[in-house]
């Protein structure tokens, strides 16, 4: 209950703060040309804009004479997502876009290959070196020794179970993951994963994939989307996913970020059998170490070499004149600085912030409740030690980010996997659509 309920009123205060620091898209074109001012465009309205529009604030607090425009594109999820991106890159094109983008839900890939986005790999660098950030972090958005994007915060993936069960420690491929699903569903009566929605298990299990495949934006083919909707196909059809099926009824939109809300709560309180979520808050990362210290399995999500990782709140430098770029990497100086990083309500991508957010872990009791069943745990937090501490900053220092998923091909994919569940087409057509669709994209 308590990570809806934060959320939501996270969301709601984020709406209000739109209204005050944001600004309409036909509304901020002096605001564009104005040299003193900084102008920042993110594509959606969602609840990370609260983070954002805090960091906003705090920055303006610090240099009296800043002046930040948040500009959100589309306002509601009615809005036609195309288009709003198709106005961003006209205004992008004549010289009179945004200075920094938002790249979660942009054709960030595109922007790169057509040269749309500023090369920020020597101020990176600095960054990384001066405020102590976790490089293969902040890195995610590095191509071809040139840095496209910036992390401000992270999530990891986690699973959770009741249990070490055999195969729990070889979820690194999807073959291992179905297979491990299979062998909780057989074992008792207990749900494997009661909550889940279609649309969290995959997107989760898609970004597994992502993983998987080294290259995979670069080297699509029928074959291994082929083998993507073999392995969805078969985790859906597992019988206590009545959710799941209703959500296959409706054929509606999928986003590319849905979290599990209480997942991780349902296991603590012994309701289901199985966790996939996303851990994304300091109060997420101590109720996961909370099941660590009283028994539960638990285990970060990794490919065969490295923990996985999803960057968020990533800036992109739009490509234009260099007037404005003193105070661009201000305001990313001032986002990646320790005193500004200990105090997000997300994972820190410094160093020295996440070792305090650990350190401000106090021994207590957590008390974990759910609503549907209504359950409550109680479980015993014992303070990190500094060795402890050191372990989780190790941790981070391994992860792989998974951040370069281009919206556009992930929407394809999703569209033609909802018909391969729904039955209306099989594993190798909607497989060849994907891919006749996603060239067709590629070639555009």
């Amino acid at each position: 209950m308590e990570k809806i309920t934060k959320r939501i009123t996270v969301f709601l205060i984020a709406l209000c703060m739109a209204v005050l620091c944001g600004c309409q898209e036909d509304n901020y074109d002096d605001a564009q040309e104005n040299k003193d001012v900084l102008v920042i465009y993110a594509l959606e309205d969602n609840y990370q804009m609260w983070e954002l529009n805090d960091l906003i604030n705090k920055y303006q607090e610090q240099y009296d004479d800043a002046q930040v425009v948040l500009q959100i594109g589309m306002e509601n999820s009615s809005d036609d997502r195309a288009a709003k991106i198709q106005r961003l890159n006209n205004s992008i094109i004549s010289g009179k876009g945004p200075d920094i983008l938002l790249l979660e839900g942009l054709p960030q890939e595109k922007y790169v290959e057509q040269g749309m986005l500023e090369d920020m790999e020597e101020f990176v660098h600095k960054q990384v070196v001066e405020q102590d950030l976790f490089p293969t972090i902040v890195e995610t958005y590095k191509v071809d020794e040139a840095q496209y994007g910036i992390p401000y915060c992270f999530t990891m993936m986690n699973v959770s179970a009741l249990e070490h069960y055999e195969g729990f420690e070889s979820l690194d491929t999807l073959e291992g993951f179905r297979d491990y699903l299979k062998q909780l569903q057989e074992k008792d009566d207990i749900p494997v994963y009661g909550k889940w929605s279609y649309d969290q298990i995959i997107s989760i299990v898609y970004r597994l994939y992502v993983a998987e495949q080294e290259g995979f934006l670069e080297k699509i083919s029928e074959e291994n989307i082929e083998k993507f909707y073999q392995v969805i196909h078969e985790i859906y059809q597992m019988v206590d996913m009545k959710e799941v099926e209703e959500a296959g009824k409706t054929m509606d939109t999928v986003s590319l970020l849905p979290l599990g809300y209480e997942t991780l709560d349902l296991v603590a309180t012994g309701n289901i059998q199985f966790s996939l979520d996303y851990i994304e808050t300091p109060d997420n990362l101590r109720n996961l170490i909370a099941l660590q210290q009283n028994g539960y399995a638990t285990s970060l999500l990794k490919n065969e070499n490295n923990l996985l990782c999803v960057p968020a709140i990533t800036f992109g430098v739009v490509k234009k004149d260099k007037e404005k770029q003193e105070l661009i990497e201000s305001f990313l100086s001032f986002a990646l600085s320790e005193n500004v990083q200990q105090e997000i309500d997300t994972l820190p991508v410094n160093r020295n912030a996440m070792k305090k957010v650990l350190n401000n872990f106090n021994n207590e009791q957590i008390t974990i409740e759910t609503e549907e069943p209504v359950s409550v745990m109680t479980l015993d937090f014992t303070k990190l030690a500094e060795d402890e501490i050191e372990k989780w900053i190790d941790i981070f220092e391994k992860t792989t980010c998974v951040g370069m998923t281009d919206q556009k091909i992930f929407g394809i994919i999703m569209e033609n996997a909802r018909y391969v569940v729904a039955g209306k087409m099989s594993e190798a057509d909607a497989a060849h659509e994907a891919y006749r669709q996603i060239s067709v994209y590629q070639d555009e």
